[in-house]
């Protein structure tokens, strides 16, 4: 039996399937699969059981799982030992990296080490590729490593946040883009490009990121691809080319003859990742826990580590003085090192309905800009059970919120995007598959504005007392229902005014030449619209009732029970929707541009803060307020037919697990 056997062994319990393991060791299937084998042999018993499409530990492996890692964390301990005795203060500490990070970023981190500590060696290795790089460590080859590619499922090495990484599109100062504040791939593809080699840490988000949005090399008119930063740079200054790079590969752009350009479809920052072997997790531990200087006595290796983490934790806490508002700080999801290699099974189909409403403004962190961002799919889950699975995702947009209750209810919509009323409404027990759970706020509007009553300017409507005896004309099962509902009801006039549902959004009806004597009420935008255009004055834009209003995220019942890591996947998406919104310059006359609605009318209805001079805006929101919830339900059930909101289990229907495992993974 030797170390290596057991190491392969614990790495297919730790992922019960052989192909994951021959991913995260970098060898071949047959090649894991012969080591199980032979340990089987050696041992005269079977250690996993092979099911139909999985396996699992027999009571014996179960065994050896765990004397193994005792075996495993000792030898780690006898070799730690013996460096700690060769080295002492002075040694050798082997680095490897890409050359892009140990050219720039990386440098900076050798010239203090050295400065610290003039009597140890430091040889800097670079690489191809994130798996020679993993490999290197495995096999003690190198100290540390430096990657954007987490490593988490590879039981040899712990990875720690150490930076952040921010991608760009790079042109000259003198193309014509470079005035832009913001580029899609998509509105590029006719341009000419270059982008870096395998050599480059940044071709496999590159590439993993066109992947998941369905853009092909093939689909770029011109494409070149360099092996050095010069060559690219070379390309940019000269040829008239865009570029697609890093931070880390390009530092150096201001004051330089290049200009970074913010990309659409890579919103948020990426994590830089030290890799080190997983026998210094100990040693990591302490040095976290204490925060002090590191003994003379430790390694060269551990120095290196307690420099980095010292500057790490610097920027850490100098970061935690800026008070934010949004307090997680999601990054772009790693891509995993087989992301891109087709699996030989056929591929599992999953289809995601999303009904949204992409015109209501204050929900576009939930569809619209995670939508146009690519984030949803950035996010789906694509390992383990997902490895080989083929999403079907489809964003159906709807003028309102009743047809989407209905799609939940008859099993035509999985997840859907709702006000405050027809949030109510879905939680209607309408048989086993249209049961619904909430999962998570979007939005909220502490002083419960957000819905208004409008009338002609020459109207003689003049008061809600003056409602009696006419018609309003609404949207059905629309959050400006239950507005209308709760106000009639105020004034004792719920048996005395009728209401007419409304077949086209207000943007239609306000250009429509109507009677004096016209009444309507919707949601935003639609009501600020109609104002805005001096056709229409308000007859009520307020809260009568004193309740908060607010927006959530609804899931089918049955959907999340089955595919619970879906559903978190899309609450990471609005989270880093949400954090995009509030700490992207550009962010407001992008939304402007892709509702078509002006940013003055935007400013009357987003925020990033609650202000109390301002309290007519929505502000994003993900925690659920049942406090809130259950106000609304008291107000409203005492309405004719609305008994069915006394029979909600609020405690059975508001399901948080899921927007704090994804706040957790954020």
């Amino acid at each position: 039996m030797e170390i290596y056997q057991l190491k392969v062994f614990l790495e297919v319990a730790h992922c019960l399937s052989f192909t994951e393991a021959a991913y995260n060791l970098n060898l071949t299937q047959p090649a894991i699969t012969a080591k199980i084998k032979s340990l089987e042999s050696e041992l005269n018993t079977p250690l996993f059981n092979r099911l139909r499409r999985k396996i699992e530990l027999t009571e014996v492996g179960k065994i050896l799982a765990n004397e193994s890692v005792k075996i495993i964390e000792l030898e780690a301990e006898v070799i730690n030992k013996i460096q700690e005795f060769k080295q002492g203060g002075f040694g050798t500490i082997k680095i490897g990296a890409y050359s892009a990070i140990a050219d720039h970023w990386l440098s900076y981190f050798l010239y203090k080490y050295r400065k610290e500590y003039p009597g140890i060696q430091t040889q800097l290795q670079t690489f191809s590729s994130s798996e020679s790089l993993a490999k290197s460590l495995t096999n003690q080859d190198i100290d540390v490593g430096f990657s954007i590619i987490s490593f988490k499922e590879n039981s040899n090495l712990i990875d720690i946040k150490i930076d952040t990484v921010n991608y760009y599109i790079f042109v000259h100062k003198q193309h014509k883009l470079a005035d832009k504040k913001w580029l899609s791939l998509r509105e590029l593809l006719n341009y000419q490009w270059v982008i870096g080699s395998e050599n480059f840490s940044s071709r496999l988000m590159w590439a993993s990121r066109l992947s998941e949005l369905g853009i092909k090399f093939s689909d770029f008119k011109q494409l070149e691809i360099v092996d050095t930063l010069g060559l690219m740079k070379t390309y940019l200054t000269q040829g008239n080319y865009i570029g697609f790079a890093s931070d880390l590969e390009l530092p150096s752009y201001e004051g330089s003859n290049l200009v970074a350009i913010p990309i659409q479809e890579f919103p948020l920052k990426a994590n830089l990742f030290m890799l080190i072997p997983k026998y210094y997790e100990h040693y990591l531990a302490v040095e976290y826990k204490s925060k002090t200087k590191t003994s003379k006595e430790s390694t060269p290796i551990e120095k290196f580590i307690s420099l980095l983490l010292n500057v790490f934790q610097e920027k850490e806490s100098k970061k935690s003085e800026v008070k934010d508002s949004f307090t997680l700080n999601p990054k772009l999801k790693q891509p995993r090192l087989n992301l891109l290699q087709k699996s030989t099974n056929k591929p599992e189909k999953i289809a995601i309905r999303i009904g949204t409403q992409n015109q209501t403004i204050s929900t576009v962190t939930a569809g619209l800009i995670p939508q146009k961002l690519g984030l949803i799919e950035h996010f789906l889950p694509r390992s383990k059970r997902y490895h080989s699975v083929e999403y079907d995702l489809q964003l159906i947009d709807f003028s309102m919120g009743q047809p989407i209750v209905e799609g939940l209810h008859n099993n035509e919509l999985d997840i859907g995007i709702l006000g405050d009323y027809p949030l109510l409404q879905s939680a209607k027990t309408i048989g086993s598959s249209g049961q619904t759970i909430l999962v998570s706020f979007v939005a909220i509007n502490p002083e419960g504005t957000g819905n208004a009553i409008v009338v002609p300017q020459k109207s003689q409507i003049k008061t809600l007392e003056d409602l009696q005896g006419k018609f309003i004309e609404l949207p059905f099962g629309s959050s400006a229902h239950g507005m209308v509902l709760r106000a009639l009801k105020h004034f004792d006039l719920l048996a005395d005014v009728n209401l007419y549902p409304m077949n086209q959004s207000m943007t239609k009806t306000v250009n429509t030449k109507k009677d004096t004597s016209s009444i309507y009420a919707h949601f935003s935008p639609f009501h600020e619209l109609a104002h805005f255009q001096d056709k229409y004055q308000y007859l009520l834009n307020g809260n009568l009732s004193g309740l908060p209003s607010f927006s959530g995220i609804v899931v089918r019942k049955e959907f999340a029970e089955t595919y619970p890591e879906i559903v978190i996947s899309y609450l990471q998406a609005i989270i880093g929707a949400q954090y995009w919104y509030l700490n992207t310059p550009s962010a407001f006359s992008l939304i402007s541009q892709w509702t078509n609605i002006s940013p003055e009318i935007l400013s009357h209805i987003l925020s990033s803060t609650y202000q109390k001079e301002y309290s007519n805006l929505f502000i994003p929101e993900l925690n659920v307020r049942q406090d809130w919830i259950q106000s609304h339900i008291d107000q409203l059930q005492s309405i004719p037919n609305h008994e069915y909101l006394e029979d909600i289990s609020l405690q059975n229907w508001i399901q948080t697990d899921f927007i704090h495992a994804a706040a957790t993974m954020n």
